[in-house]
């Protein structure tokens, strides 16, 4: 098995690096998350820096889209903003929410475990949503 994983990297490592899977998280996304048991659904629209050492911040500003909560009723298309940190362990992006701009009350802070796809271009994966790991979170790179 050894012997397998030192072949895996050297093939890796002689690959070019455009055919090499992209770990640049930097930039501005948009997308769709969905709340799996709650049936909600919001638009994100992200920035995230990275530091360079694999430490990363940002900001998600969050439109409500549909309201599967009663309690969210009727405030859809209302919006907040999440701020973000995180760090990248192996390829995935961890990220945790540290506080809220929220004036309208549609948003918790939430766990982040996403990956970023070969070319770059979509950003994805679960979100804890409450704990139980039912938030799925998909955005695309904006250029």
């Amino acid at each position: 098995m050894r012997g397998t994983i030192i072949a895996i990297t050297v093939i890796l490592l002689a690959l070019p690096a455009a055919a090499r899977p992209a770990r640049d998280f930097d930039g501005h996304w948009v997308g769709m998350w969905y709340g799996g048991r709650t049936n909600d659904s919001y638009k994100p629209d992200l920035t995230l820096e990275d530091d360079g050492h694999g430490r990363i911040e940002g900001e998600i500003h969050w439109t409500l889209v549909s309201a599967g909560q009663p309690n969210q009723q009727g405030r859809e298309g209302m919006t907040g903003i999440e701020y973000v940190r995180g760090h990248v362990d192996g390829g995935e992006l961890v990220m945790d929410g540290v506080r809220l701009d929220d004036p309208n009350h549609i948003l918790g802070v939430d766990r982040y475990r996403l990956v970023l796809s070969d070319d770059g271009q979509v950003l994805g994966g679960i979100t804890a949503n409450g704990g139980g790991w039912t938030g799925t979170f998909r955005v695309e790179r904006v250029h």
